[in-house]
C-alpha cells in the first residue's frame, strides 16, 4: 500500500517488503534501518525520510516548510565521506 500524495519516483526507490507479508511499507522500512550508531544509511534513506517529510506535510499543511534543509542528506553525506 502506497499513499499517491507522495510521488510515485520516490516509492519505486525504496524496498518492499517480501510478496506475502502483511506488514506495512513504512513499518517495513523501518525495521531495515541499522541500529549501530556507526552504521552507514541504507540507500533508500534520503527517498524514505521524503517520504516521511511528505506525510508531515499532508498531517500538518500549515506548517512552515521553507526552511527545511533536505530530508536525509545530513546522515546521507556522512555516509559517503566515511567511505573514502
Amino acid at each position: 500500500m502506497v499513499c499517491p500524495q507522495v510521488p510515485s519516483a520516490l516509492w519505486c526507490c525504496v524496498p518492499f517488503p517480501p510478496a506475502g507479508s502483511s506488514e506495512l511499507h513504512i513499518d517495513y522500512l523501518l525495521s531495515l534501518l541499522p541500529v549501530s550508531p556507526s552504521a552507514r544509511c541504507p540507500p533508500f534513506w534520503v527517498s524514505l525520510c521524503t517520504i516521511l517529510w511528505h506525510f508531515d506535510r499532508l498531517c500538518n499543511p500549515d506548517g512552515d516548510y521553507t526552511n527545511d534543509p533536505p530530508p536525509g542528506l545530513l546522515w546521507h553525506e556522512r555516509s559517503l565521506s566515511s567511505s573514502r
